[in-house]
Protein backbone atom coordinates (compact mmCIF):
# COMPACT_ATOMS: atom_id res chain seq x y z
CA UNK A 1 0.00 0.00 0.00
CA UNK A 2 2.73 2.58 1.09
CA UNK A 3 4.42 1.88 -2.15
CA UNK A 4 1.48 2.25 -4.31
CA UNK A 5 1.12 5.96 -2.33
CA UNK A 6 4.59 6.64 -2.91
CA UNK A 7 4.47 5.96 -6.85
CA UNK A 8 0.98 8.11 -6.73
CA UNK A 9 2.90 10.72 -5.21
CA UNK A 10 5.81 10.98 -7.36
CA UNK A 11 3.02 10.94 -10.61
CA UNK A 12 1.45 13.91 -9.17
CA UNK A 13 4.89 15.86 -8.58
CA UNK A 14 5.29 14.69 -12.56
CA UNK A 15 1.73 16.40 -13.57
CA UNK A 16 2.48 19.34 -11.50
CA UNK A 17 6.23 20.08 -12.89
CA UNK A 18 4.18 19.76 -16.43
CA UNK A 19 1.17 21.82 -15.11
CA UNK A 20 -1.33 19.31 -15.32
CA UNK A 21 -3.84 20.32 -12.58
CA UNK A 22 -6.59 17.81 -13.18
CA UNK A 23 -4.03 15.07 -13.21
CA UNK A 24 -2.90 16.64 -9.66
CA UNK A 25 -6.25 16.43 -8.23
CA UNK A 26 -6.84 13.51 -9.34
CA UNK A 27 -4.34 11.75 -8.08
CA UNK A 28 -5.01 13.69 -4.37
CA UNK A 29 -8.47 12.83 -4.35
CA UNK A 30 -7.39 9.04 -5.09
CA UNK A 31 -4.92 9.31 -2.06
CA UNK A 32 -6.90 10.54 0.36
CA UNK A 33 -10.09 8.08 -0.48
CA UNK A 34 -8.03 5.46 0.04
CA UNK A 35 -5.97 6.88 2.92
CA UNK A 36 -7.27 10.21 4.83
CA UNK A 37 -4.37 10.01 7.06
CA UNK A 38 -1.61 10.17 3.75
CA UNK A 39 -0.09 13.74 3.93
CA UNK A 40 1.36 13.70 1.08
CA UNK A 41 -2.22 13.49 -0.58
CA UNK A 42 -3.58 16.85 1.44
CA UNK A 43 -0.02 18.48 0.60
CA UNK A 44 -0.97 18.00 -3.15
CA UNK A 45 -4.74 18.93 -2.73
CA UNK A 46 -3.17 22.08 -0.83
CA UNK A 47 -1.17 22.38 -4.14
CA UNK A 48 -4.00 22.54 -6.62
CA UNK A 49 -6.30 25.06 -4.44
CA UNK A 50 -3.28 27.15 -4.57
CA UNK A 51 -3.21 27.27 -8.15
CA UNK A 52 -6.97 27.63 -8.85
CA UNK A 53 -6.37 31.00 -6.37
CA UNK A 54 -8.30 28.94 -3.36
CA UNK A 55 -6.59 30.15 -0.91
CA UNK A 56 -9.25 28.95 1.86
CA UNK A 57 -8.59 25.99 0.69
CA UNK A 58 -5.10 25.73 0.23
CA UNK A 59 -4.78 27.13 4.05
CA UNK A 60 -7.05 24.18 5.41
CA UNK A 61 -5.59 21.76 3.37
CA UNK A 62 -1.48 22.57 4.19
CA UNK A 63 -2.84 22.63 7.50
CA UNK A 64 -4.18 19.24 7.63
CA UNK A 65 -0.61 17.86 5.97
CA UNK A 66 1.15 19.33 8.88
CA UNK A 67 -0.99 18.23 11.60
CA UNK A 68 -0.34 14.35 10.47
CA UNK A 69 3.46 15.07 9.58
CA UNK A 70 5.26 18.00 11.43
CA UNK A 71 8.13 17.26 9.85
CA UNK A 72 7.20 18.46 6.25
CA UNK A 73 8.76 21.37 6.10
CA UNK A 74 7.97 21.91 2.32
CA UNK A 75 4.33 22.33 3.73
CA UNK A 76 5.51 24.23 6.87
CA UNK A 77 7.17 26.79 4.65
CA UNK A 78 4.46 27.09 1.97
CA UNK A 79 1.97 27.55 4.82
CA UNK A 80 3.54 30.50 6.52
CA UNK A 81 4.49 31.94 3.16
CA UNK A 82 0.69 31.59 2.15
CA UNK A 83 -0.72 33.33 5.30
CA UNK A 84 1.67 36.12 4.65
CA UNK A 85 0.59 36.68 1.20
CA UNK A 86 -2.80 36.76 2.60
CA UNK A 87 -2.34 39.42 5.48
CA UNK A 88 -2.26 36.69 7.68
CA UNK A 89 0.98 37.85 9.59
CA UNK A 90 0.31 36.55 12.81
CA UNK A 91 -0.46 33.13 11.77
CA UNK A 92 2.31 33.57 9.18
CA UNK A 93 4.49 33.85 12.45
CA UNK A 94 2.92 31.05 14.69
CA UNK A 95 3.23 28.65 11.77
CA UNK A 96 7.40 29.08 11.98
CA UNK A 97 7.33 29.37 16.08
CA UNK A 98 5.48 26.13 16.52
CA UNK A 99 8.43 24.33 13.96
CA UNK A 100 11.56 26.10 14.56
CA UNK A 101 13.42 23.47 15.76
CA UNK A 102 12.55 21.45 13.08
CA UNK A 103 13.05 24.48 10.22
CA UNK A 104 16.84 24.49 11.55
CA UNK A 105 17.30 21.15 10.21
CA UNK A 106 18.30 21.45 6.90
CA UNK A 107 19.62 24.74 4.69
CA UNK A 108 16.80 24.80 2.66
CA UNK A 109 14.45 24.70 5.63
CA UNK A 110 16.71 27.28 7.67
CA UNK A 111 16.93 30.07 4.62
CA UNK A 112 13.48 29.82 3.91
CA UNK A 113 12.22 30.56 8.02
CA UNK A 114 14.58 33.06 7.76
CA UNK A 115 13.58 34.79 4.89
CA UNK A 116 10.21 34.60 5.70
CA UNK A 117 10.94 35.76 9.25
CA UNK A 118 12.65 38.76 7.60
CA UNK A 119 9.36 39.19 5.32
CA UNK A 120 7.25 39.70 8.82
CA UNK A 121 9.72 42.10 9.96
CA UNK A 122 11.19 39.98 12.72
CA UNK A 123 14.86 40.71 11.75
CA UNK A 124 16.55 39.49 15.22
CA UNK A 125 14.49 36.03 14.94
CA UNK A 126 15.33 36.15 11.26
CA UNK A 127 19.07 36.00 11.92
CA UNK A 128 20.04 32.74 13.69
CA UNK A 129 17.87 30.66 10.77
CA UNK A 130 20.38 32.83 7.98
CA UNK A 131 23.55 31.36 10.49
CA UNK A 132 22.04 27.89 10.25
CA UNK A 133 21.35 28.12 6.47
CA UNK A 134 24.74 29.50 6.12
CA UNK A 135 26.58 26.62 8.53
CA UNK A 136 25.23 24.35 6.73
CA UNK A 137 25.75 25.79 3.41
CA UNK A 138 28.49 28.34 3.45
CA UNK A 139 29.46 28.52 0.19
CA UNK A 140 25.67 29.67 -1.39
CA UNK A 141 25.42 33.65 -2.54
CA UNK A 142 21.80 33.96 -1.78
CA UNK A 143 22.16 32.61 1.88
CA UNK A 144 25.21 34.37 2.44
CA UNK A 145 24.10 37.46 1.22
CA UNK A 146 20.50 37.40 3.46
CA UNK A 147 22.70 36.71 5.68
CA UNK A 148 24.86 39.87 5.60
CA UNK A 149 21.54 42.29 4.85
CA UNK A 150 20.36 40.44 8.14
CA UNK A 151 23.25 41.03 10.08
CA UNK A 152 23.30 44.82 8.94
CA UNK A 153 19.67 44.90 11.00
CA UNK A 154 20.78 43.27 13.73
CA UNK A 155 24.08 45.72 14.43
CA UNK A 156 26.50 42.93 14.11
CA UNK A 157 28.70 44.68 11.42
CA UNK A 158 31.74 42.85 11.58
CA UNK A 159 30.01 40.34 10.60
CA UNK A 160 28.38 42.06 7.61
CA UNK A 161 31.69 43.53 6.70
CA UNK A 162 33.33 40.29 6.10
CA UNK A 163 30.60 38.53 4.40
CA UNK A 164 30.25 41.03 1.97
CA UNK A 165 33.80 41.74 1.27
CA UNK A 166 33.46 37.41 0.56
CA UNK A 167 30.39 38.39 -1.72
CA UNK A 168 32.53 40.94 -3.72
CA UNK A 169 36.05 38.76 -3.83
CA UNK A 170 33.91 36.09 -5.33
CA UNK A 171 31.57 38.10 -7.50
CA UNK A 172 32.81 41.73 -8.03
CA UNK A 173 30.41 42.97 -10.60
CA UNK A 174 27.54 43.11 -8.04
CA UNK A 175 26.54 46.55 -7.58
CA UNK A 176 24.35 46.31 -4.86
CA UNK A 177 26.88 44.30 -2.68
CA UNK A 178 29.36 46.88 -3.42
CA UNK A 179 26.67 49.44 -1.97
CA UNK A 180 25.59 47.89 1.23
CA UNK A 181 29.51 47.35 2.28
CA UNK A 182 30.23 51.35 1.94
CA UNK A 183 27.10 51.76 4.10
CA UNK A 184 28.81 49.69 6.90
CA UNK A 185 32.01 51.98 7.33
CA UNK A 186 33.50 54.86 6.63
CA UNK A 187 36.31 55.18 3.16
CA UNK A 188 39.69 55.90 4.39
CA UNK A 189 41.62 55.36 1.55
CA UNK A 190 40.37 55.46 -2.61
CA UNK A 191 40.90 51.75 -2.76
CA UNK A 192 37.51 50.64 -2.71
CA UNK A 193 36.32 53.26 -4.94
CA UNK A 194 38.99 52.21 -7.43
CA UNK A 195 37.35 48.63 -7.84
CA UNK A 196 34.26 50.22 -7.98
CA UNK A 197 35.20 52.28 -10.63
CA UNK A 198 37.25 49.56 -12.48
CA UNK A 199 33.98 47.78 -12.79
CA UNK A 200 31.73 50.92 -13.52
CA UNK A 201 34.45 51.11 -16.77
CA UNK A 202 33.94 47.25 -17.56
CA UNK A 203 30.03 47.95 -17.72
CA UNK A 204 30.21 51.00 -19.83
CA UNK A 205 32.63 48.73 -22.49
CA UNK A 206 30.71 45.94 -22.22
CA UNK A 207 27.21 48.62 -23.30
CA UNK A 208 29.39 50.21 -26.11
CA UNK A 209 28.58 53.44 -24.83
CA UNK A 210 25.38 53.65 -24.82
CA UNK A 211 23.32 54.91 -21.57
CA UNK A 212 22.37 52.90 -19.09
CA UNK A 213 19.54 52.98 -15.92
CA UNK A 214 21.46 49.68 -13.94
CA UNK A 215 24.40 51.62 -12.18
CA UNK A 216 22.36 53.38 -9.86
CA UNK A 217 24.05 51.75 -6.44
CA UNK A 218 27.20 51.91 -7.72
CA UNK A 219 27.11 55.73 -8.18
CA UNK A 220 26.12 56.38 -5.44
CA UNK A 221 28.27 53.66 -3.60
CA UNK A 222 30.76 55.74 -5.04
CA UNK A 223 29.39 58.97 -4.07
CA UNK A 224 28.95 57.76 -0.29
CA UNK A 225 32.90 56.37 0.07
CA UNK A 226 34.03 60.14 -1.99
CA UNK A 227 31.89 61.81 0.59
CA UNK A 228 33.73 59.86 3.57
CA UNK A 229 36.84 60.69 1.90
CA UNK A 230 35.53 64.46 1.54
CA UNK A 231 35.93 64.87 -1.89
CA UNK A 232 33.04 66.63 -2.04
CA UNK A 233 33.11 67.69 -6.16
CA UNK A 234 33.97 63.66 -6.91
CA UNK A 235 31.04 63.05 -4.34
CA UNK A 236 28.21 65.39 -5.67
CA UNK A 237 29.04 64.10 -9.22
CA UNK A 238 28.08 60.37 -8.66
CA UNK A 239 25.66 61.48 -6.47
CA UNK A 240 23.83 63.34 -9.56
CA UNK A 241 24.45 60.11 -11.90
CA UNK A 242 23.01 57.80 -9.91
CA UNK A 243 20.05 60.15 -9.46
CA UNK A 244 19.75 60.54 -13.34
CA UNK A 245 19.59 56.89 -13.61
CA UNK A 246 17.52 56.34 -11.14
CA UNK A 247 15.26 58.92 -12.34
CA UNK A 248 15.24 57.91 -16.35
CA UNK A 249 14.46 54.20 -14.81
CA UNK A 250 11.45 55.36 -12.16
CA UNK A 251 10.04 57.63 -15.70
CA UNK A 252 9.84 54.92 -18.22
CA UNK A 253 7.99 52.86 -15.51
CA UNK A 254 5.77 55.76 -15.35
CA UNK A 255 6.44 57.56 -12.55
CA UNK A 256 5.69 61.94 -12.14
CA UNK A 257 6.06 63.36 -8.95
CA UNK A 258 2.83 64.99 -9.62
CA UNK A 259 1.62 61.88 -8.13
CA UNK A 260 3.16 62.21 -4.99
CA UNK A 261 2.14 65.65 -4.40
CA UNK A 262 -1.52 65.04 -5.36
CA UNK A 263 -1.58 62.86 -2.29
CA UNK A 264 0.18 65.58 0.07
CA UNK A 265 -2.67 67.51 -1.46
CA UNK A 266 -5.17 64.85 -1.51
CA UNK A 267 -5.01 64.37 2.36
CA UNK A 268 -5.57 68.57 3.30
CA UNK A 269 -8.13 68.15 0.74
CA UNK A 270 -10.40 65.32 2.46
CA UNK A 271 -8.67 65.45 5.89
CA UNK A 272 -10.03 69.22 6.34
CA UNK A 273 -11.10 70.73 9.58
CA UNK A 274 -14.76 69.69 8.93
CA UNK A 275 -13.99 66.42 8.34
CA UNK A 276 -11.85 66.28 11.56
CA UNK A 277 -14.50 67.76 13.48
CA UNK A 278 -16.89 65.81 11.97
CA UNK A 279 -15.49 62.64 14.09
CA UNK A 280 -14.75 61.21 10.39
CA UNK A 281 -18.19 60.87 9.02
CA UNK A 282 -19.27 60.79 5.71
CA UNK A 283 -21.77 61.65 3.50
CA UNK A 284 -23.33 58.43 4.26
CA UNK A 285 -24.34 59.37 7.90
CA UNK A 286 -23.11 58.78 11.68
CA UNK A 287 -20.68 56.03 12.06
CA UNK A 288 -20.92 53.62 15.07
CA UNK A 289 -17.96 51.61 14.61
CA UNK A 290 -15.77 51.49 17.97
CA UNK A 291 -12.11 51.44 18.34
CA UNK A 292 -11.16 47.98 19.37
CA UNK A 293 -10.05 47.19 22.63
CA UNK A 294 -6.05 47.41 22.65
CA UNK A 295 -4.27 47.86 25.78
CA UNK A 296 -0.95 49.03 23.86
CA UNK A 297 -1.02 52.87 23.04
CA UNK A 298 0.52 53.45 19.86
CA UNK A 299 3.54 56.51 19.01
CA UNK A 300 3.43 57.34 15.61
CA UNK A 301 7.09 59.11 14.69
CA UNK A 302 6.53 60.61 11.37
CA UNK A 303 8.22 63.22 9.00
CA UNK A 304 10.64 63.34 5.71
CA UNK A 305 13.17 60.13 5.48
CA UNK A 306 16.67 61.35 6.77
CA UNK A 307 15.24 63.77 9.39
CA UNK A 308 15.93 61.65 12.88
CA UNK A 309 12.65 59.05 12.64
CA UNK A 310 14.96 56.30 13.67
CA UNK A 311 17.04 58.13 16.36
CA UNK A 312 13.72 58.96 18.21
CA UNK A 313 12.38 55.46 17.66
CA UNK A 314 15.98 54.12 19.16
CA UNK A 315 15.62 56.95 22.11
CA UNK A 316 11.93 55.55 22.60
CA UNK A 317 12.74 51.96 22.21
CA UNK A 318 15.19 51.76 24.75
CA UNK A 319 12.42 52.75 27.58
CA UNK A 320 11.03 49.74 29.90
CA UNK A 321 7.58 50.87 28.81
CA UNK A 322 8.10 51.42 24.99
CA UNK A 323 7.99 48.69 22.53
CA UNK A 324 9.15 48.88 18.74
CA UNK A 325 6.85 47.55 15.75
CA UNK A 326 9.95 49.68 13.99
CA UNK A 327 9.04 50.34 10.47
CA UNK A 328 6.12 49.25 9.05
CA UNK A 329 3.32 49.42 6.08
CA UNK A 330 0.40 48.37 8.29
CA UNK A 331 -1.29 51.65 8.41
CA UNK A 332 -0.87 52.23 5.09
CA UNK A 333 -2.16 48.60 4.57
CA UNK A 334 -5.20 48.76 6.56
CA UNK A 335 -6.48 51.77 4.51
CA UNK A 336 -6.12 50.39 1.16
CA UNK A 337 -7.62 47.02 2.13
CA UNK A 338 -10.71 48.41 3.66
CA UNK A 339 -11.02 50.67 0.60
CA UNK A 340 -10.97 47.59 -1.40
CA UNK A 341 -13.42 45.96 0.84
CA UNK A 342 -15.97 48.91 1.00
CA UNK A 343 -15.64 48.04 -3.28
CA UNK A 344 -13.63 50.80 -4.34
CA UNK A 345 -11.34 48.50 -5.71
CA UNK A 346 -7.42 48.05 -6.49
CA UNK A 347 -5.94 52.21 -7.39
CA UNK A 348 -2.28 52.69 -7.63
CA UNK A 349 -3.04 56.63 -6.94
CA UNK A 350 -2.12 56.80 -3.19
CA UNK A 351 -4.42 60.15 -3.60
CA UNK A 352 -7.40 58.23 -4.95
CA UNK A 353 -6.95 55.79 -1.98
CA UNK A 354 -6.77 58.63 0.39
CA UNK A 355 -10.21 60.07 -0.66
CA UNK A 356 -11.85 57.39 -0.55
CA UNK A 357 -10.46 56.30 3.05
CA UNK A 358 -11.84 59.82 3.73
CA UNK A 359 -15.78 58.02 2.78
CA UNK A 360 -14.86 55.80 5.83
CA UNK A 361 -15.14 55.19 9.68
CA UNK A 362 -11.60 55.72 10.95
CA UNK A 363 -11.86 53.18 13.83
CA UNK A 364 -12.97 50.80 11.25
CA UNK A 365 -8.98 51.59 9.44
CA UNK A 366 -7.41 51.76 13.16
CA UNK A 367 -8.55 48.38 14.26
CA UNK A 368 -7.58 46.54 10.96
CA UNK A 369 -4.11 48.14 11.37
CA UNK A 370 -3.98 47.15 15.47
CA UNK A 371 -4.75 43.87 13.98
CA UNK A 372 -1.97 43.45 11.76
CA UNK A 373 0.65 45.03 14.20
CA UNK A 374 -0.33 42.77 17.01
CA UNK A 375 2.12 40.30 16.43
CA UNK A 376 4.86 42.74 16.68
CA UNK A 377 4.34 43.86 19.89
CA UNK A 378 5.07 42.47 23.62
CA UNK A 379 4.12 43.28 26.66
CA UNK A 380 5.17 47.10 27.10
CA UNK A 381 1.89 49.19 27.34
CA UNK A 382 3.27 52.09 24.54
CA UNK A 383 4.92 50.69 21.17
CA UNK A 384 6.28 52.67 18.31
CA UNK A 385 5.57 52.62 14.85
CA UNK A 386 8.22 54.59 12.54
CA UNK A 387 7.51 54.32 9.13
CA UNK A 388 8.08 57.85 7.96
CA UNK A 389 5.10 58.13 5.30
CA UNK A 390 2.57 57.60 7.67
CA UNK A 391 2.36 61.49 7.75
CA UNK A 392 -0.54 60.52 4.99
CA UNK A 393 -2.58 59.07 7.55
CA UNK A 394 -2.73 61.12 10.54
CA UNK A 395 -6.13 62.33 10.10
CA UNK A 396 -7.35 59.30 10.21
CA UNK A 397 -5.06 58.16 13.64
CA UNK A 398 -5.71 61.41 15.68
CA UNK A 399 -9.77 61.02 14.82
CA UNK A 400 -10.06 57.29 14.71
CA UNK A 401 -7.61 56.86 18.48
CA UNK A 402 -7.56 60.28 19.85
CA UNK A 403 -5.15 58.33 22.68
CA UNK A 404 -2.48 57.59 20.27
CA UNK A 405 0.85 59.72 20.40
CA UNK A 406 2.81 61.17 17.06
CA UNK A 407 5.54 62.54 17.28
CA UNK A 408 6.89 64.87 13.77
CA UNK A 409 10.56 65.28 13.22
CA UNK A 410 11.17 68.44 11.59
CA UNK A 411 15.23 69.06 10.30
CA UNK A 412 16.81 72.36 8.41
CA UNK A 413 14.83 72.34 4.93
CA UNK A 414 17.95 71.72 2.70
CA UNK A 415 19.76 69.44 5.24
CA UNK A 416 16.73 67.46 4.64
CA UNK A 417 16.28 67.57 1.08
CA UNK A 418 20.12 66.58 0.38
CA UNK A 419 19.79 63.70 2.98
CA UNK A 420 17.20 62.26 0.73
CA UNK A 421 18.89 63.22 -2.28
CA UNK A 422 21.75 61.18 -1.27
CA UNK A 423 19.76 58.13 -1.04
CA UNK A 424 18.40 55.74 -4.16
CA UNK A 425 15.40 55.25 -2.61
CA UNK A 426 12.85 57.99 -3.07
CA UNK A 427 11.57 58.73 -6.37
CA UNK A 428 10.54 62.05 -5.41
CA UNK A 429 13.91 63.11 -4.78
CA UNK A 430 15.83 61.55 -7.61
CA UNK A 431 15.69 65.47 -9.30
CA UNK A 432 16.31 68.30 -7.86
CA UNK A 433 13.42 70.20 -9.09
CA UNK A 434 11.06 67.82 -8.24
CA UNK A 435 12.59 67.44 -4.55
CA UNK A 436 12.19 71.02 -4.12
CA UNK A 437 7.93 70.70 -5.35
CA UNK A 438 7.82 68.21 -3.30
CA UNK A 439 8.97 69.51 -0.01
CA UNK A 440 6.70 72.03 -0.64
CA UNK A 441 3.80 70.35 -0.64
CA UNK A 442 4.86 68.35 2.04
CA UNK A 443 5.69 71.80 4.34
CA UNK A 444 2.29 72.22 3.05
CA UNK A 445 0.42 68.89 4.82
CA UNK A 446 2.49 69.25 7.91
CA UNK A 447 1.30 72.96 8.21
CA UNK A 448 -2.41 72.00 7.87
CA UNK A 449 -1.85 68.99 10.26
CA UNK A 450 -0.40 70.85 12.99
CA UNK A 451 -3.93 73.00 12.79
CA UNK A 452 -6.28 70.77 12.85
CA UNK A 453 -4.67 67.76 15.13
CA UNK A 454 -4.00 68.73 18.25
CA UNK A 455 -1.65 66.69 19.78
CA UNK A 456 1.43 66.53 17.76
CA UNK A 457 4.72 66.84 18.97
CA UNK A 458 7.54 68.46 17.09
CA UNK A 459 11.09 66.81 17.77
CA UNK A 460 13.48 69.80 16.15
CA UNK A 461 16.26 67.60 14.59
CA UNK A 462 19.15 69.81 15.40
CA UNK A 463 17.81 70.72 18.81
CA UNK A 464 17.98 67.15 19.79
CA UNK A 465 21.45 67.12 18.35
CA UNK A 466 22.88 70.04 20.43
CA UNK A 467 20.94 69.63 23.75
CA UNK A 468 20.01 65.80 23.57
CA UNK A 469 19.36 64.61 26.96
CA UNK A 470 16.81 67.65 27.44
CA UNK A 471 15.24 67.16 24.27
CA UNK A 472 14.69 63.45 25.42
CA UNK A 473 13.25 64.53 29.39
CA UNK A 474 10.62 66.77 27.04
CA UNK A 475 10.13 64.14 24.67
CA UNK A 476 9.83 61.07 27.64
CA UNK A 477 6.78 63.25 29.15
CA UNK A 478 4.87 64.17 26.46
CA UNK A 479 4.66 60.47 25.86
CA UNK A 480 3.04 60.41 29.86
CA UNK A 481 5.98 57.91 30.95
CA UNK A 482 9.06 58.18 33.50
CA UNK A 483 12.34 59.18 32.58
CA UNK A 484 14.96 56.79 32.41
CA UNK A 485 18.75 57.21 31.62
CA UNK A 486 19.14 54.48 29.48
CA UNK A 487 17.36 56.35 26.85
CA UNK A 488 20.35 58.91 26.34
CA UNK A 489 22.00 55.75 25.78
CA UNK A 490 19.79 54.70 22.84
CA UNK A 491 23.31 53.59 20.90
CA UNK A 492 23.41 50.73 23.18
CA UNK A 493 20.03 49.41 22.15
CA UNK A 494 20.87 46.06 20.38
CA UNK A 495 17.11 45.64 19.03
CA UNK A 496 16.81 45.42 15.16
CA UNK A 497 16.19 48.41 12.72
CA UNK A 498 15.51 47.52 8.92
CA UNK A 499 15.97 51.18 8.42
CA UNK A 500 18.58 53.05 6.03
CA UNK A 501 19.74 54.56 9.56
CA UNK A 502 20.53 50.88 10.78
CA UNK A 503 23.99 51.74 10.55
CA UNK A 504 24.04 54.98 11.91
CA UNK A 505 21.88 54.70 15.06
CA UNK A 506 24.75 52.33 16.79
CA UNK A 507 26.88 55.56 17.17
CA UNK A 508 26.63 58.11 19.96
CA UNK A 509 24.83 61.28 18.76
CA UNK A 510 26.97 63.50 16.71
CA UNK A 511 26.63 67.06 14.74
CA UNK A 512 28.81 65.95 11.74
CA UNK A 513 25.17 65.91 9.79
CA UNK A 514 23.82 69.53 10.85
CA UNK A 515 24.75 72.09 7.17
CA UNK A 516 26.14 69.34 5.73
CA UNK A 517 24.64 70.33 2.30
CA UNK A 518 26.97 73.09 2.58
CA UNK A 519 29.60 70.92 1.05
CA UNK A 520 27.88 71.01 -2.02
CA UNK A 521 26.70 74.76 -2.30
CA UNK A 522 27.81 75.75 -5.20
CA UNK A 523 25.85 72.53 -7.38
CA UNK A 524 22.71 73.11 -4.72
CA UNK A 525 21.92 76.37 -5.53
CA UNK A 526 18.82 76.22 -7.55
CA UNK A 527 17.54 73.65 -5.04
CA UNK A 528 18.09 76.29 -2.27
CA UNK A 529 16.59 79.25 -4.22
CA UNK A 530 13.37 76.90 -4.79
CA UNK A 531 13.03 76.36 -1.53
CA UNK A 532 13.84 79.73 -0.28
CA UNK A 533 11.31 81.07 -2.51
CA UNK A 534 8.38 79.15 -0.52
Amino acid sequence: MSADRAQLSRAAREALSRGDLAAVQNIARNLLAASPLYSDGHYLSARVALAQRQLKLAVKSFQECVKLDSGRLDAVVELADLLLRMGQHGQSCAVLNAHQSNLKKTSRAAFSAAELYSRLGLHEAALPFYKTANEIQPKVESIKAGLAACATKNGELSLAIELYESLLNANPANQRNHYELSRLRKATSQAHIDVMLEQLGQFDLAEKGEDSTNHIFLHFAIAKEYEDLEEWQASFEHYAKGAESAAAKSQAAGYEVTQDIAALEACREVFNQSWMLNDGQSAEGPKSVQISVHDKTPIFVVGLPRTGTTLVERILASHSQIGSADETFFLQAATSRMVQAQGAGVSESLADTLKAAAELPPQKIMNAYLESVDYRLSDQPFFVDKYPFNFHYLGIVSRAMPSAKIVLLERDPMDACVAMFRQPYFKYSYRLEDLADYYQAYRRLIDHWCRVIPNIYVVTYENLINDTNAQIDQLLTYIDVDIEPQCYRFFENKGASATASSVQIREKVHSRSIGKWRNWQKQLNLLNKRLQSN
